[in-house]
């Protein structure tokens, strides 16, 4: 299985929809706590969180996955009215948290 197309199988397990964007490929999710969540899937994946100003790149599956993983069990603990409260910095903080963790 080639790089890209194990990164597409993590994205949609993830709740990811695919965006065909010209020739780039792109996944897109809407999260109620983060906005628009956006993945460019190539040899490598690099997620973006718009809002917050958020980007990183992952050159494996395992890596991504342990980090949407972890995201996901993290946000479950911030309700989405709190969210809107925080500042994109203090968001990006979060999130940043969030990928020292892997």
């Amino acid at each position: 299985m080639g790089a890209a197309k194990s990164f597409k199988k993590v994205l949609r397990e993830y709740g990811f929809y695919l965006v065909k964007n010209g020739k780039s490929v792109q996944f897109i999710k809407h999260d109620a706590r983060l906005g628009g969540v956006y993945a460019d899937v190539d040899e490598q994946t690099i997620i973006k969180v718009q809002d917050a100003g958020f980007v990183k790149t992952f050159q494996n599956r395992k890596e991504l996955s342990t980090f949407l993983k972890s995201l996901e069990h993290n946000l479950n603990f911030v309700s989405p009215e709190l969210i809107r409260i925080l500042e994109r910095d203090q968001i990006k903080q979060l999130l940043e948290k969030i990928q020292d963790q892997n």
